[in-house]
């Protein structure tokens, strides 16, 4: 079954378990939480995404990233990121 989920996640370091093929919708901070949104296929194997979020001008960790948002929280600006295998 093809759905949308909503995942709250922590803000400086999560993983997250999600469907295999999952698609990216949204981000957004909710109640003051981050949440992040994704088209899933239920019946799908999960994997496990690594993802960083950083405040405008925190220093990356090592690795390989990809940009995914950018929310807005006040006066405080996140970037979300995904670690590339």
């Amino acid at each position: 079954m093809r759905v949308v989920y909503k995942y709250k996640i922590h803000k400086f370091n999560h993983q997250l378990a999600i469907p295999v093929g999952a698609k990216f919708l949204h981000a957004e901070y909710v109640q003051n939480d981050f949440c992040v949104w994704y088209e899933v296929e239920t019946s799908n194997k999960e994997v496990i995404l690594d993802l960083i979020i950083l405040l405008t001008g925190q220093e990356f960790p090592e690795g390989l990233f990809r940009h995914i948002a950018t929310v807005f929280e006040g006066r405080l600006v996140w970037h979300l990121y995904q670690r590339q295998s």
